[in-house]
């Protein structure tokens, strides 16, 4: 080898490892600014295991299996996405609503739990938003929610993503989750920016989880037939029921199954309606 090909290999041997070092050193940034939010939510000091950096394009990026809920944030130009597993959506909800510790589930996600695990997501966008690929000025604007990333309707024909990804996050000492952040990368990127000081990203949560809609049925009574019965039933029948039944009207979000108050039947400014009563200790 010749001393102009030893000194042509010496330099893309440095650039390569300059490249390297960078990379590293953002992921290790990161790695401390998701450390950070995950502390503030869970209120527990941890660990996380090294986030992995990596460049995807967006068909790469979509192909990712990790299932649970993604979300797609804009901020300027850029697009901004955050993955979490199951297991991390049901623990921003149990957080969200104050149940205590943060625990798995293996249903899936309903449209209320996304919301809710969208306020934490949108903590972690903004958090790891690179400057040198977005607008320092631009507000983290949520987009889209949905089960798979491939699902996502991301905008850029040809965007690449830089990728910080971590596994097996001990957010509770028996519950470790999954969560993938990816940034589009359309430059030179800049530093990770910090989070900010003093701010309650719980209360935050609260105020989503409070705040989600939901409707309550009121279940005057029940009555046993049989199906044959059931079909037989036409206009102008009447179906009998315990008097009894106007103090035992039963509660519950729709769709539940589950009764949740209980009030009797009353009147209240000419319109029917429900007094709830005291609970049972």
């Amino acid at each position: 080898m010749s001393d102009v090909q030893r000194s042509i290999l010496h330099r893309k041997i440095a650039t390569a490892e300059a490249r390297s070092a960078a990379e590293n050193a953002r992921a290790a940034e990161a790695g401390e600014a998701l450390a950070a939010i995950f502390d503030e939510y869970f209120r527990t000091k941890l660990k996380p295991s090294p986030l992995r950096s990596r460049t995807l394009d967006k068909t790469r990026l979509t192909a990712s299996p990790l299932n649970g809920a993604w979300f797609l944030f804009h901020r300027g130009d850029a697009d901004l996405v955050v993955g979490f597993d199951k297991a991390l959506v049901a623990a921003s909800v149990d957080i969200a609503l104050m149940r205590g510790g943060a625990s798995a589930s293996d249903r899936e996600p309903t449209a209320i739990d996304r919301s809710i695990a969208a306020a934490l997501a949108g903590r972690i966008a903004g958090t790891l938003a690179r400057l040198g690929d977005a607008s320092p000025s631009a507000e983290t604007q949520f987009v889209q929610a949905a089960t798979l990333a491939a699902d996502l309707k991301l905008d850029k024909a040809s965007a690449t993503f830089d990728v910080y990804e971590s596994f097996g996050v001990p957010v509770s000492t028996a519950l470790r989750v999954d969560v993938v952040c990816a940034i589009a990368a359309s430059g030179v990127g800049g530093a990770v920016k910090k989070a900010a000081p003093g701010a309650d990203w719980r209360q935050d949560l609260s105020r989503i989880g409070y705040g989600a809609p939901v409707a309550l049925d009121a279940a005057l009574g029940r009555i046993h037939t049989t199906i044959g019965a059931m079909i037989d039933l036409s206009e102008g029948a009447v179906l009998s029921i315990d008097e009894a039944s106007i103090d035992k009207i039963q509660l519950g979000a729709r769709g539940s199954g589950r009764s949740v108050l209980s009030g009797r039947l009353g009147a209240a400014s000419g319109r029917r309606a429900v007094k709830i009563e005291p609970q049972s200790p």
